[in-house]
């Protein structure tokens, strides 16, 4: 069955509500892949953790996230990013493509305001609109 959402529980988001994400066609392939062919099943279901320490008894940590993200950074575009940096990422595109309320409700938002923080236009998208209003 292909993971369509991803949940994301209330112990790990800052509004401390459970919510579902919808997951794109390509990230359901990319999360089957791995389920098919990296993660192991067992009687109790999958194992606990998507991504495992180099001893395969833990999930990686926050901090190793961070530094894998920086190391990825800084050899890619030789500068360093964060796990943060994509959020922005996601709420500037998702901003070119459909409404703020829309883009409120993937980032779990619960005011407009905090989504605004998320949409960082540019030159580009100033004249696409211009040009889409049709005048």
């Amino acid at each position: 069955v292909p993971v369509k959402k991803l949940a994301v529980p209330a112990a790990i988001s800052k509004s401390k509500t459970d919510r579902m994400v919808p997951l794109s066609q390509r990230c359901q392939a990319a999360i089957d892949k791995l389920r098919n062919n990296v993660w192991t099943y067992s009687e109790m279901g999958y194992t606990m953790f998507a991504f495992y320490t180099r001893e395969y008894s833990k999930h990686i940590t926050v901090r190793q996230v961070e530094r894998i993200f920086k190391w990825a950074g800084v050899n890619a575009i030789g500068r360093p990013v964060n796990p943060h940096m994509l959020r922005h990422t996601f709420g500037s595109k998702m901003m070119r493509v459909t409404n703020a309320a829309i883009v409120q409700e993937l980032l779990g938002h619960k005011h407009l305001s905090s989504t605004q923080v998320y949409m960082h236009p540019n030159g580009d998208d100033l004249q696409d609109a211009i040009d889409n209003l049709n005048i």
